[in-house]
């Protein structure tokens, strides 16, 4: 796993997609904003998923800060852009590395992971 994934600090993540949406996710604490822009998004959006997937199916490197920080992203991507339910449809493996984020004995990891499984459930849905 490379070395900045393990320096990484999830305390506070910010985003920003092609279309210059500035995304802030500070520890439980998120400011939202919900944008739908051309296809760029969806190919960042992708890109993001798919790096999960990767870090899901890596599990023996897999690391609880790591998990908790792909989790947040998971639920910052579902709650900040307009027609991603799609992405997710498409990808089980991450649906099923949130549902097993809930069922961690972190406290953190698992309240991170029900948030983001509420936002993606609804993402899904609309």
């Amino acid at each position: 796993m490379s070395s900045w994934l393990k320096q990484s600090q999830p305390a506070i993540s910010v985003f920003l997609t092609p279309c210059g949406l500035k995304h802030a996710h500070t520890h439980m604490h998120t400011t939202s904003f919900s944008v739908h822009c051309a296809n760029n998004d969806v190919l960042t959006t992708q890109g993001a998923i798919d790096f999960v997937e990767y870090l899901f199916n890596d599990k023996a490197n897999q690391d609880p800060t790591v998990n908790k920080t792909a989790v947040a992203l998971l639920g910052d991507l579902a709650s900040s852009l307009t027609g991603v339910g799609a992405l997710f449809q498409q990808k089980p493996a991450v649906t099923q590395f949130v549902r097993e984020a809930q069922a961690s004995s972190d406290a953190g990891l698992s309240d991170t992971a029900d948030w983001a499984s509420q936002v993606i459930q609804k993402s899904m849905a609309a």
